[in-house]
């Protein structure tokens, strides 16, 4: 009986113990909330504005894969159900997929001199490059094809499927890197007053 009685007092004290420390690890959050933000604070205005701009091209790189994949998926759907292709709708995608692939190419460029000497960051950056060079292959393709006298629309939708499946990667290579640096992602705007 008298072990019994042991086992039920230990068991109340360790149970007693554990309410203390859960009791005590809410204040730990608080402690590193707040070191977090002394450390956010020491950021100079300098340092501030450099990762304002770097924020820029982070959302800049976004909407141009974004826009590439768009006119990449519009090619090919048209391809897909087209007898022939209609040239200047088809030119007219192929030169937004180019302009996207370029500006793309620029942002990430800014991007990476920003975080050079980042480790974390580098499997992503190698991969982003890899992917806008193949997209660019598959878009040299695309605006040879669209200018010959009969496109083969098999070819189109090569090169269209091509382009998006790249930008798209290449993307989300993109929202990896983005989620490790901790990057804000652009808010819906507002509707617009009535006019």
């Amino acid at each position: 009986m008298q072990n019994s009685t042991r086992l039920v007092v230990v068991a109340l004290l360790c149970l007693g113990s554990g309410s203390v420390a859960l009791a005590q690890a809410p204040a730990a959050a608080p402690k590193a909330k707040e070191a977090k933000e002394a450390k956010e604070a020491k950021e100079t205005p300098a340092q501030e504005a450099k990762e304002e701009e770097t924020q820029a091209h982070h959302h800049a790189l976004t909407a141009h894969h974004k826009n590439a994949q768009e006119h990449a998926k519009a090619l090919h759907h048209h391809a897909s159900h087209a007898k022939t292709l209609n040239k200047e709708v088809a030119s007219e995608h192929v030169e937004e997929i180019g302009r996207s692939i370029e500006a793309a190419k620029k942002h990430h460029a800014n991007i990476e001199k920003a975080t050079a000497g980042d480790e974390k960051l580098k499997a992503h950056h190698e991969a982003i490059r890899a992917h806008h060079a193949k997209a660019t292959e598959h878009h040299a393709a695309l605006k040879a094809e669209v200018q010959k006298p009969a496109p083969d629309l098999n070819v189109i939708k090569e090169h269209a499927a091509g382009v998006h499946h790249h930008m798209k990667a290449a993307e989300a290579e993109h929202t990896a890197l983005k989620h490790k640096r901790k990057v804000q992602e652009p808010a819906e705007p507002p509707a617009p007053k009535a006019e």
